[in-house]
């Protein structure tokens, strides 16, 4: 399939998305491993992709909740998406206590 395409490994610590999504409120702590070999016509062209994805990530914390060692192998077809993975631990995130 001609077009474009990502290979390789990309690896997050402590990531913060507000600031990308321009929301205070979207606050995240994301670290992860992942491995990436996806292809498509354009890739903002989502029907189009086509691949595997693999991500390891001892800690994910986001919209509340906090995940520990989570582990996703996943095939992407387009707009669907499956995999296998597991988690640790999934739990509501407790707000720091008050000062």
């Amino acid at each position: 399939m001609p077009g474009q395409s990502v290979q390789g490994t990309l690896s997050v610590r402590h990531l913060n998305l507000a600031p990308i999504v321009n929301d205070a409120r979207q606050r995240t702590d994301l670290t992860a491993d992942a491995r990436l070999d996806i292809r498509a016509h354009r890739l903002s062209d989502l029907e189009s992709m086509r691949g595997t994805v693999s991500v390891n990530a001892p800690r994910l914390v986001a919209s509340g909740y906090s995940a520990q060692n989570v582990k996703v192998d996943a095939r992407v077809d387009g707009r669907r998406i499956e995999g296998r993975g597991r988690r640790l631990r999934t739990a509501p995130r407790r707000p720091p206590p008050a000062a």
